[in-house]
């Protein structure tokens, strides 16, 4: 008997197989046991926040890895990690363990997770499979703060994967998307839990312009005081997306001088703090009622309004652990017709004023005939991702400089099988167009409305790359050539 499933978005309705639950690795091994031994394929499931078929594969097993979750205490490194920070601690969780599992693991501790997405109610192997990437710019993709993963190939061969172990399944398996085997747990470089005092842009009431706004972005990347930032693009009918609010966080306690120079980091850390409910915060119940919204300015403005006013005046401290716990709720709107998805962009920081004005004037010039309604748009920088994941969308950038992620919310119709519509198709391609004019390229969780001719431009081995679309089709043959991991994602692209 089959189970119908689909995501969290209520899209790509599938037929599976069954739904296994994972425990542990006997577990695992066992599923790939049975599904070789029935030719059946296996597909890799966390929370299910990805919109494009990424974790379900039709008449075949969704292994359903929340159950696999255990997570040891920090580790003490004997020499420091990677990066400009000297990280000095590691932590170990399996696969289907969400990040708050993490954080209730490493409060006792003093210390916090570098890299994830900005909310906690994800799974590590899910995060691994789309290398996330969050707001602390100075790290970038997940995949940078990964130390080693334990990895059970298509083949039936549990190994690790590290920068110097089996390198080529570590550079398939991040970013991945469950395409050469099923991570069984990962060890990940964490750092102190530092108190941030939110600084929000104050100019204009707490607007700048998208060209005053890439200086800033310039400042904060090369400098090492800012540890996070988020911007927003305005939203509203007479100033769409020509100007942005938002903050950056800086570290609070002592003096950054002293912090950032070669004070013992440890005192500054903050022990055992009380954590956050993963709640809906003020942003995201704002975020809940824009697609309502919709041809409504009068709403959008207010909204926008109390979100730019919320950045103007707002000068708080949190922790860096409770800055990590918001919970999302954009995309869990489905009506009878519509849905709301999620897009993202990555462009070079010096393409950012050129792709926010081709997403202008494509939005209004054909946004209204394809009936998209953009809710929102995020803007993020992340530094270059260090040549660690074949399928990445950081290492992409030109001359080393960062890239910066542009997030939409969209509200769209679509047709009774729960798929977009061919307008909304066309709509969201051509705007794939115009970023990879921008020398950029787009996120891979989303839903799949890329042709394959866009996949392999976004993805494929540039000069200076050293991998890509390319080398992971080879590892694809090395670690899964029967493809017994599968999902309808990678149907479509490999």
């Amino acid at each position: 008997m089959s189970i119908n499933v689909e995501d969290r978005s209520g899209l790509n309705p599938t037929e599976v197989l069954d739904m296994p639950l994972m425990a542990s690795e006997a577990d695992a091994v066992n599923l790939r046991k049975l599904a070789v031994a029935s030719e059946k394929q296996i597909s890799l499931a966390g929370m299910r926040h990805s919109q494009g078929g990424q974790t379900s594969k039709a008449e075949a097993y969704m292994a359903v890895m929340e159950t696999f979750n255990q997570v040891s205490a920090p580790q003490r490194l004997l020499s420091p990690y990677l990066g400009d920070e000297q990280v000095t601690h590691i932590i170990t969780a399996d696969a289907g363990a969400v990040w708050s599992q993490v954080h209730h693991a490493l409060n006792p501790y003093g210390l916090a997770p570098l890299v994830h997405q900005s909310s906690a109610h994800f799974t590590i192997g899910g995060s691994i499979s789309v290398n996330c990437h969050g707001r602390d710019h100075r790290w970038g993709a997940l995949a940078n703060t990964i130390v080693s993963m334990k990895v059970l190939t298509g083949k039936g061969y549990v190994l690790t994967a590290s920068r110097t172990e089996n390198e080529d399944l570590f550079k398939a398996v991040i970013g991945g998307y469950g395409s050469c085997g099923m991570i069984l747990n990962a060890t990940i470089a964490v750092t102190d839990n530092l108190d941030l005092q939110t600084i929000p842009l104050k100019q204009g009431a707490g607007e700048i312009s998208i060209a005053q706004y890439v200086d800033h972005l310039h400042t904060i990347a090369a400098s090492k005081v800012v540890m996070m930032h988020i911007g927003w693009l305005d939203f509203t009918d007479n100033d769409f997306f020509t100007k942005v609010a938002g903050y950056d966080f800086k570290f609070s306690g002592g003096t950054e001088s002293n912090y950032f120079g070669a004070t013992d980091k440890a005192q500054h850390r903050i022990w055992n703090i009380k954590l956050h409910d993963e709640d809906y915060g003020q942003s995201e119940i704002m975020r809940a009622g824009w697609h309502s919204a919709k041809k409504n300015d009068g709403i959008r403005k207010k909204t926008w309004t109390a979100l730019k006013m919320q950045h103007a005046s707002k000068k708080e401290s949190t922790s860096r652990l409770n800055h990590l716990r918001a919970a999302i709720s954009f995309t869990g709107y489905r009506g009878a017709g519509d849905a709301d998805i999620l897009l993202e962009y990555f462009v070079p920081i010096d393409q950012l004023v050129a792709f926010i004005s081709a997403c202008r004037t494509h939005y209004k010039n054909q946004g209204q005939t394809a009936n998209v309604h953009i809710s929102t748009g995020s803007i993020r920088l992340l530094q270059r991702e260090d040549t660690i994941s074949n399928l990445s969308y950081s290492r992409l950038s030109a001359n080393g400089n960062p890239m910066v992620s542009v997030a939409l919310d969209l509200n769209i119709p679509i047709e009774r099988n729960r798929q977009p519509t061919q307008a909304v198709t066309e709509w969201v391609n051509a705007l794939t167009d115009k970023a990879l004019a921008c020398d950029g390229t787009f996120y891979l969780p989303y839903f799949k409305f890329a042709d394959n001719a866009q996949f392999k431009q976004a993805y494929n081995t540039r000069p200076a790359a050293t991998a890509g679309y390319k080398a992971q089709l080879e590892a694809i043959k090395k670690f899964n050539p029967e493809k017994v991991y599968w999902n309808d994602f990678l149907e479509k692209y490999f």
